[in-house]
């Protein structure tokens, strides 16, 4: 009896680890059909830890496929599990899980007092690792609310912690998270020697799927500085290393990747084909979010294309995804995608609703790069309407915020419509203290014909006082 029983277990174990290379290679449906086996083994064998741990493995893929709420019970039910067995570390696992997803949800005051929570368990159970991890989490909220030098306090905390540990994988990753703000904060370099620094460390631990990803991290920099032959080159090797590694996901993802160039370079209809093969890569994965991402891709070629009606089909698909998964943040962001093309229709009362819409919507969720987007979105259809108290009202708003995250692009590209509306009405000290700090950054960047450009703007308002 005993045998049999041990052979059930290592059968449902296998069908785990089964079950976990199917989702890395696409294979969902199979996948959860793997995961329903196991659970039934499990509670056959009355071994309620491991169901818990596969109701949670059947969680997350209901995540990707879009059926959140049928996920967060699955979390809850887990949860009471672990509750009931006296497991902290494991249930303190689960509330990440749900923390996670209340993100998505706009619900990040409730995820962050659920970190909170979690890591006080760690704390207590003298987990270091765990604990690092949570703080992780709880950054990566802190950058969504502008709290940048909160997060990288965070991080570096982290940093620390994995450094003490000889954990190198871990500490690789954080400095992924550390060189995404530095970019954000146009620190460039910086963050390239970050991501040099993590790149060696993935090297040398032979971890090709790590390596890669910071390949397209590295790419995304030379996009930035105008080497867009170099990214096509870091991105190529990417693809070829998720094609090998049969990890259709990432191979999506860097498929998208090189659309965006391609649309850059003006290669629309190539651009369309990689987003076309990259949808049916997420429709076959069940992937409603990452699919939902792609449609908004596919639009706003259409729009480029004049296709506005086609494109605006296509957003209000997303649009309704996003609002299935509880997504607020990128439900508003679409809804930033839908105003943009009533804008170029004439329908501006309705494109500002939309906005407006869309401000409350960071407003609630303690957004303040999508509260200062916003706003420079506001400033700009004002600008168009004439009405120049209201422009200047909104872009001085959103360069304010932009300043106080130290978000070098919005600096430049807010400040470039601020200083022109300034220099318009006659206020060209304030004008030009505006414009040089955009030049710097345009400089800074690499932006060679901006920066001509604005020095001749500059040069048009004449010595400064």
């Amino acid at each position: 009896m005993f045998e049999k029983l041990g052979d059930a277990r290592s059968r449902a174990v296998t069908l785990g680890d089964i079950a976990r290379i199917r989702v890395s290679k696409g294979q969902v449906d199979e996948a959860l059909a793997l995961h329903q086996e196991e659970l039934e083994v499990y509670e056959k064998l009355g071994d309620a830890r491991s169901r818990a741990v596969t109701l949670g493995d059947i969680a997350r893929i209901r995540v990707d496929k879009g059926q959140v709420d049928e996920a967060l019970a699955l979390h809850q039910e887990r949860l009471e599990v672990f509750e009931k067995l006296g497991d902290a570390r494991s249930r303190a696992v689960t509330l990440g899980d749900i923390a996670r997803i209340r993100v998505d949800k706009g619900q990040v005051d409730e995820a962050l007092a659920l970190h909170q929570e979690r890591l006080e368990v760690f704390e207590k159970l003298g987990d270091a690792r765990s604990r690092a991890v949570t703080l992780g989490d709880i950054a990566r909220i802190r950058v969504d609310k502008g709290q940048v030098d909160e997060a990288l306090a965070l991080h570096q905390e982290m940093l620390e912690v994995f450094e003490k540990l000889g954990d190198a994988r871990s500490r690789a990753v954080t400095l992924g998270d550390i060189a995404r703000i530095r970019v954000s904060k146009g620190q460039v370099d910086e963050a390239l020697a970050l991501h040099q620094e993590r790149l060696e460390v993935f090297e040398k631990l032979g971890d090709a799927r790590s390596r890669a990803v910071t390949l397209g991290d590295i790419a995304r920099i030379r996009v930035d500085k105008g080497q867009v032959d170099e990214a096509l080159a870091l991105h190529q090797e990417r693809l070829e290393v998720f094609e090998k590694l049969g990890d259709a996901r990432s191979r999506a993802v860097t498929l998208g990747d090189i659309a965006r160039i391609r649309v850059d370079k003006g290669q629309v209809d190539e651009a369309l084909a990689l987003h076309q093969e990259r949808l049916e890569v997420f429709e076959k994965l069940g992937d409603a979010r990452s699919r939902a991402v792609t449609l908004g891709d596919i639009a706003r070629i259409r729009v480029s294309k004049g296709q506005v009606d086609e494109a605006l089909a296509l957003h209000q698909e997303r649009l309704e995804v996003f609002e299935k998964l509880g997504d607020a943040r990128s439900r508003a962001v679409t809804l930033g995608d839908i105003a943009r093309i009533r804008v170029s229709k004439g329908q501006v009362d309705e494109a500002l609703a939309l906005h407006q819409e869309r401000l409350e919507v960071f407003e609630k969720l303690g957004d303040k790069d999508g509260q200062a987007h916003t706003l420079w979105s506001l400033g700009r259809i004002a600008l168009l309407g004439g009405d120049s108290q209201q422009a200047y009202d909104c872009l001085s708003e959103a360069y304010r915020a932009n300043l106080e995250l130290g978000h070098l692009e919005g600096i430049i590209y807010v400040g470039l419509d601020l200083g022109k509306l300034l220099a318009a009405a006659g206020h060209r000290e304030e004008a030009r203290t505006i414009l040089e700090r955009s030049l710097t950054g345009l400089k800074h960047l690499g932006r060679s014909a901006q920066v001509r450009q604005l020095e001749d703007l500059l040069r048009q308002l004449g010595e400064p006082a």
